[in-house]
């Protein structure tokens, strides 16, 4: 089964559901519409939920998808939260490193009450 996306909008926050096959091709899809919803909306701050999704992609595909989602999000989104299965997560947290030196506030979640109450929280001014 293909990966299916469905952007919510939430107060202060758009909730990405990702439920299926989660590839390279899915990941892209997550990503361009929940900069266009974040466009759209003028909505800076994304949850995207990737617990009902099975992985498939490896580490370089991360790396593609850290930057793709770095280089599209610069105007749009200014902080990311994703939350996974802990056993989905990657020990090193790679997407996570990738996205943050590039300057997104990126940080990946198992637990949806974290995940809300970072999300949902006054960023630092810069």
């Amino acid at each position: 089964m293909t990966g299916v996306v469905n952007v919510l909008q939430k107060t202060g926050y758009l909730h990405t559901l990702v439920t299926g096959e989660l590839t390279l091709d899915v990941a892209r899809e997550v990503v361009a519409q929940s900069v266009n919803a974040s466009t759209q909306h003028a909505c800076p701050r994304a949850l995207i939920d990737i617990r009902e999704t099975t992985l498939n992609f490896g580490l370089l595909d991360i790396h593609g998808v850290g930057a793709l989602f770095a280089a599209l999000t610069s105007g749009a989104l200014k902080r990311v939260a994703v939350i996974g299965l802990d056993s989905d997560m990657r020990p090193d947290r790679a997407l996570q490193a990738i996205t943050r030196s590039r300057g997104l506030d990126f940080k990946i979640f198992s637990a949806l009450a974290d995940a809300l109450i970072w999300i949902q929280h006054q960023a630092p001014a810069n």
